[in-house]
């Protein structure tokens, strides 16, 4: 079943999950997950200002799941583009 719904997503006449290809400039040159990365930093400035243990456990529950969703979106990009997508993350360290 799983493998069915991996197939589903991955149509190619879709282009993938997104529905607009494998993104590999700009930005995703630099990083490979910069909206992740953008979220991470942002709710880090509020802990770093509102400093509290509370704050700083949601922050390590929000980094958790922000490592649970990437690690998700690189098994379907590498299923959607298998030599792209290992191409593309090969250039970054731990690719």
């Amino acid at each position: 079943m799983p493998s069915l719904v991996g197939s589903e997503m991955c149509i190619r006449d879709r282009a993938g999950p997104s529905g607009r290809g494998l993104r590999t400039g700009g930005t995703y040159r630099i990083i490979r997950h910069p909206l992740y990365a953008g979220e991470l930093l942002y709710a880090l400035g509020y802990v770093v200002g509102n400093a509290s243990w509370r704050n700083a456990l949601v922050w390590l529950g929000l980094l958790g799941g922000q490592i649970l969703r990437i690690r998700w979106e690189e098994r379907l990009l590498r299923a959607c583009y298998p030599e792209e997508y290992s191409a593309y993350a090969g250039g970054f360290a731990g690719g």
